[in-house]
C-alpha cells in the first residue's frame, strides 16, 4: 500500500488515527493536532485517512514507522508525541490505552 506520505504527514496521519478512536474528535484533540501542523499537510493527511478501512490505517502506520523511526529512542519519542494528543483532554479513556498498546506493539515490530 503505497500512501507517499511523509514523515511529519505520518505523524499527522497517526495522531488523526488514535483521536478518532472513539468515532469523535474533541476539541482539544483537534486544537492539539492542527496546532502541530501546516494547514498543506491537513488536506492531504484527511482525504489519505478517510479512503482507508481501520487495518489499512494500520497498516500504513506499521509501513511509516519502519521507513522513518528505525532507532528505538526515536520510535519511542513518537509514542510519546502520539500518547500527548490522547492525554490534551484531560481524560485517558480504557479504548485509548488499548489503543496506544495496540500502537506500541506495532511501532516496536
Amino acid at each position: 500500500m503505497i500512501t507517499n506520505l511523509t514523515k511529519t504527514e505520518l505523524k499527522l496521519f497517526t495522531m488523526i488515527y488514535v483521536a478518532n478512536i472513539d468515532g469523535n474528535f474533541c476539541k482539544e484533540e483537534l486544537e492539539h493536532i492542527l496546532s502541530e501542523f501546516e494547514d498543506s499537510s491537513n488536506e492531504k493527511v484527511k482525504k489519505t485517512y478517510s479512503k482507508h478501512s481501520d487495518i489499512e490505517c494500520c497498516e500504513i502506520i506499521k509501513q511509516g514507522i519502519k521507513e522513518y523511526y528505525t532507532k528505538p529512542d526515536d520510535r519511542k519519542h513518537f509514542l510519546d508525541e502520539v500518547r500527548e494528543v490522547l492525554f490534551s483532554d484531560g481524560k485517558y479513556k480504557g479504548s485509548e490505552m488499548i489503543l496506544m498498546k495496540k500502537l506500541a506493539t506495532i511501532v516496536n515490530q
